[in-house]
């Protein structure tokens, strides 16, 4: 049991160490869903009587539909291949669950002393640490 768990310790660490493209991809598709998420949280703030909460959790939810997708077709194409597509888009909506509720923290606490768009920018690179870790770590992993 010892010699199993020191043996994942290192190959993780080995990933680490290893340079790949995931986190490159994963960039590419979270800046795309960005812009699907920050058009939609403008159109939905300016356009309509919503509140900056609720528009944050429709703008945000679209962006991980679109972001699932690409990121297992693409970002994690290797490992996406050795996981059951259920138990992946589980693990993703649990992380990006995870990902709204810190989104909307930070823009509901934000919108109240600064403008709207500030706020969600605000939020975005904290948001993205914590999906690309959890994606590539959890949800994507191969079994």
């Amino acid at each position: 049991m010892i010699d199993g768990f020191r043996q994942s310790a290192l190959r993780r660490l080995a990933v680490l160490r290893t340079p790949d493209q995931t986190i490159f991809r994963f960039a590419v598709v979270g800046f795309a869903t960005t812009i699907v998420d920050l058009a939609l949280f403008s159109a939905l703030v300016f356009a309509t009587d919503l509140s900056p909460v609720a528009a944050n959790i429709i703008s945000y939810s679209t962006g991980v539909c679109i972001s699932f997708i690409l990121n297992r077709r693409w970002t994690f194409a290797a490992t996406s291949r050795h996981g059951g597509g259920r138990r992946q888009a589980f693990r993703f909506a649990v992380t990006n669950l995870v990902g709204v509720a810190i989104s909307t923290l930070v823009v509901g606490m934000l919108a109240t002393i600064a403008p709207e768009l500030l706020a969600k920018a605000v939020s975005l690179p904290t948001v993205f640490v914590w999906n690309y870790l959890s994606s590539r770590y959890w949800a994507f992993r191969a079994e």
